[in-house]
């Protein structure tokens, strides 16, 4: 029974020494990898282009097949919620924050705007709502370090927002201080 003990003793001291499974000793199959890589790349882009495309079927398919929503693809290199915001596909934004679960504080593009910058810039109050209500944060910094609001402000002084009237742009500054609580009904 000593002899046993001992044994164990050994094996496990052996075995803290010399891990079994580490990338050292296991053998890697790099072609394989590759192609890995090269299928997740491919689903992702695929991902995005239905999302752009509107397509909401074809995008929970993807995901189902486990595309990543959070994978940066598209022309402006942000996830999937961003496409789906700048594309106004609430549809798509619905089931990419309430059903993935994706990130709404998540920065991407040239700005680094999140999700909410980007209703706002694109002049989609439903999914601006939809993020807000969810918890997007109204005072996140773009690269410049605007926050939701001086963007805002910005777009009511300079009337730059793709063709939006003044009373539109103040009626959506309302609108988040209405969400955020910082305005009497």
């Amino acid at each position: 029974m000593k002899i046993l003990k001992y044994s164990f003793v050994v094996l496990v001291y052996l075995l803290a020494q010399q891990p079994l499974f580490s990338a050292d000793n296991l053998p890697i199959d790099s072609e394989s990898e590759d192609e890995d890589v090269a299928m997740v790349d491919a689903i992702t882009e695929t991902l995005h282009e239905a999302v752009m495309k509107g397509d909401l079927d074809r995008v929970r398919e993807l995901v189902g097949q486990g595309a990543d929503i959070e994978a940066r693809a598209g022309d402006f290199d942000c996830p999937a919620l961003h496409t789906a915001v700048s594309n106004g596909h609430m549809e798509i934004a619905r089931y990419l924050v309430d059903e993935c679960a994706a990130h709404i504080e998540a920065t991407g593009g040239d700005y680094d705007y999140t999700p909410l910058h980007l209703a706002v810039y694109h002049n989609q109050l439903p999914i601006a709502r939809l993020l807000l209500l969810r918890g997007a944060n109204v005072y996140a910094l773009d690269n410049e370090g605007r926050d939701l609001r001086v963007q805002l402000e910005e777009a009511i002084r300079d009337r730059i927002y793709h063709d939006a009237d003044v009373d539109t742009m103040r009626a959506w500054l309302d609108e988040v201080l209405l969400l955020e609580g910082e305005l009497d009904d």
